[in-house]
């Protein structure tokens, strides 16, 4: 086998040389064709006083010069040895040579443009038409017979046409997290052989315009005739022009490092960090050594310290950047952070760590000092379920705590919300993800998205990199909210209803203000019917839009869709009986924290998207849609706390199984309608009258 795959590359080898010796034949031919029609037309256009002669004489000088650039870079690629300082050998020479020839052709085009102009205002006659008219006819054979020696036909180097052509494609082993991404199907033909095609091909374009000229001044009598020789020559300077920019600008971006075409830099980044184990990715650069090679360096942040880990992720990271058409990288491990050292204990101290959490009948969260494994379990989708509490192992503290939301998200709306009730913003500063798009690797932050944020504590680009900071094999959801400590590094909390439970009280020690820290949303005296109604509530309306909305079937979504109008119903003639203006009449509790934000998305969002269509609250439900005014409208920390362009664009452009076009409709307008009415009694209860929604409220 051996020595079967050293013929192979013998073979190659040969015929590559056989190659490149019949090119360098070629130009050679090519410059002595330039040169010895260059003199003759130079003297000719001289002679018979035609610009379009002259100018199309000096584009064969421009074009010999670039003959003899083309076959020395041609010549120089062919050595094989390069210089100690060039790394990469002679691998750009060709395309120093393109660039080159492309400047000078440029250069060319304005000044014959501008010999043309002034022809136009000073016209001479053109002597002996026919000697250029024999000229030109000469120079369009020779042309002819230029680009047939010019012109390649090797499968490797496509043609002058094609050279930027792109296709789609994708790698089958990495399309899990693979971007559908242009990549280089060809590569075309070498720019420094393109570069004398194009010249060749737009010298015979030229001659026939030379050979019209000669003819019409030839035949034609008219006096005006002889403005037909400028006119030919402006035309041969715009030829030039659009020959020579795009030449200058292929081989300069190359020259300046550019990434292929079709290639975005955030995508490659993106996919490289949606590789498991894979923390982050930095210094990435990706650019074109030449037209055909690829070449991407990158340092790559992993939570796993072995370096053989490292080497069996190599053949991930690898066909990740093959299906960019990247072949050759540098990637540089980074370790991250160990948990151990990130959090300040060892493992054996989350084993040994203090006792089991006490529950209630009501399903509160015990406020019972929780720590290490109890807190988390490691390496599993399990959540963060720490207290912050006085004596506890979060204690309150000015500043020590960041929150993580979005302003779309109804359960991060919670806390942010109670953080506006409280007035804890300088106690607990928050950082905003953007609302879309969701998918792999999770939500983003991204400062240009009106009222979202940066990662103030990190200036991490996605969620997840929360997470593997403090759970490197952390294996759930990268949901919002998540509350984190800076002191300890570590995640607090990211379970909204949790938080719900203890968040209200957790500053009140530390609060300056006495009667923000007395505000309590879950009063002794009300306990037993916030504990009652929390249940079903939560699990009727607040869970049940998305049982309905995310349904895979008919069956499915009735099945949300009627206990859902069944619970409205309920809550309707529960706010009615209380006398307003909350749930339980005329104290704020933790039952309109739960409740608003859901009711406040239902007819902007819930309605059409979910097709919670049933009714709606501003048509079916006047007590809750008061109730909704005056919190919008009358309490300070509700509107505040609501952005309806994050709700709107996050439902309608995250979930393209539901609505695949995004389009994010306009209504209903206002989102929440003015007019609260402060007399409570005035108020008639509503209702959603579905045969099937009374059958299931009766049941409640």
């Amino acid at each position: 086998m051996a020595h079967s795959h050293n013929n192979d590359e013998s073979a190659r080898d040969h015929k590559h040389s056989r190659f490149q010796v019949h090119r360098k034949t070629r130009l050679r031919a090519v410059i002595a064709i330039s040169f010895c029609f260059f003199a003759a037309e130079i003297s000719v256009g001289f002679y018979t006083k035609s610009l379009a002669l002259v100018a199309d004489a000096f584009h064969y000088l421009n074009d010999l010069i670039g003959f003899i650039v083309a076959l020395v870079a041609v010549q120089v690629t062919d050595r094989k040895t390069s210089p100690p300082d060039l790394s990469f050998g002679w691998a750009r020479a060709s395309l120093l040579g393109a660039f080159f020839n492309g400047s000078f052709l440029f250069a060319l085009g304005i000044s014959i443009a501008l010999q043309s102009i002034e022809r136009f205002i000073s016209i001479e006659r053109v002597q002996n038409p026919k000697l250029v008219l024999i000229i030109g006819c000469v120079g369009l054979f020779l042309n002819i017979v230029s680009a047939l020696f010019l012109h390649e036909h090797d499968h490797d180097h496509g043609s002058a046409g094609n050279g930027d052509e792109e296709s789609i494609s994708t790698t089958p082993t990495h399309e899990n997290h693979l971007h559908l991404t242009a990549t280089p199907k060809r590569h075309g033909m070498d720019l420094g052989i393109l570069g004398v095609l194009i010249h060749v091909i737009g010298d015979a374009i030229n001659n026939i315009g030379v050979i019209i000229s000669a003819v019409i001044i030839w035949v034609v009598k008219s006096p005006n005739r002889f403005y037909i020789d400028p006119a030919v020559s402006m035309w041969i300077a715009i030829m030039i022009l659009l020959t020579a920019v795009p030449l200058t600008k292929r081989s300069g971006k190359i020259l300046l490092q550019s990434a292929p075409l079709g290639v975005k830099i955030e995508d490659v980044k993106h996919d490289l960090e949606a590789i498991p184990g894979v923390l982050s990715v930095h210094e990435l650069h990706v650019w074109r050594l030449d037209q055909k090679k690829a070449v991407a360096s990158a340092h790559i942040v992993v939570t796993d310290p072995d370096i053989a880990s490292f080497m069996k992720k190599a053949k991930v990271f690898s066909q990740c950047l093959h299906a960019y058409g990247i072949h050759s990288a540098t990637l540089q491990p980074e370790l991250a952070v160990p948990p151990e050292e990130l959090h300040g204990v060892k493992s054996t101290d989350r084993e040994a760590a203090s006792g089991p959490t006490s529950g209630t009948n009501t399903a509160r969260i015990s406020t019972e000092k929780m720590s290490g494994k109890e807190i988390h379990n490691y390496g599993t989708d399990d959540g963060w379920h720490g207290v912050i509490k006085e004596g506890g192992e979060f204690p309150p503290e000015k500043d020590r705590y960041h929150l993580y939301i979005g302003l779309f998200c109804p359960f991060a709306h919670r806390p942010n919300l109670v953080r506006h009730l409280k007035h804890l913003q300088t106690y607990l500063p928050v950082s905003i993800v953007r609302p879309y798009p969701k998918g792999e690797p999770g939500w983003r932050f991204d400062a240009t998205y009106p009222n979202a944020t940066p990662d103030h504590l990190f200036n991490s680009q996605f969620m997840h990199q929360l997470y593997f900071r403090d759970d490197p094999a952390y294996k759930g959801k990268y949901s919002v909210p998540l509350l984190w400590d800076k002191k300890s590094n570590r995640i607090v909390n990211n379970e909204s209803a949790e938080m719900l439970k203890w968040l209200p009280s957790a500053f009140n020690s530390v609060q300056e203000n006495s009667i923000e820290a007395e505000v309590d949303f879950y009063p002794q005296e009300l306990r037993q019917k916030i504990d009652e109604i929390s249940p079903w509530l939560q699990s009727l309306i607040c869970a049940g839009v998305y049982k309905a909305g995310f349904a895979p079937n008919q069956e499915g979504y009735e099945k949300g869709v009627i206990p859902l109008f069944a619970a409205l119903n309920r809550l309707e003639e529960l706010v009615h009986s209380n006398g307003g203006p909350y749930i339980l009449g005329t104290k704020l509790t933790e039952l309109d924290i739960l409740a608003y934000p859901t009711i406040v998305r239902f007819d902007t969002v819930y309605s059409q998207h979910f097709k919670t269509n049933l009714g709606s609250i501003r048509h079916d439900y006047p007590v809750l849609n008061n109730w909704l005014k005056n919190l919008y409208h009358n309490v300070e920390g509700f509107r505040e706390s609501t952005d309806f362009k994050h709700i709107k664009e996050n439902y309608t452009k995250s979930h393209k199984d539901i609505n695949p076009l995004s389009i994010t409709p306009l209504g209903p307008y206002p989102d929440v309608e003015e007019g609260y009415e402060d007399g409570w009694g005035k108020l008639k209860p509503g209702k959603v009258s579905h045969p099937r929604v009374l059958e299931a409220q009766s049941k409640l």
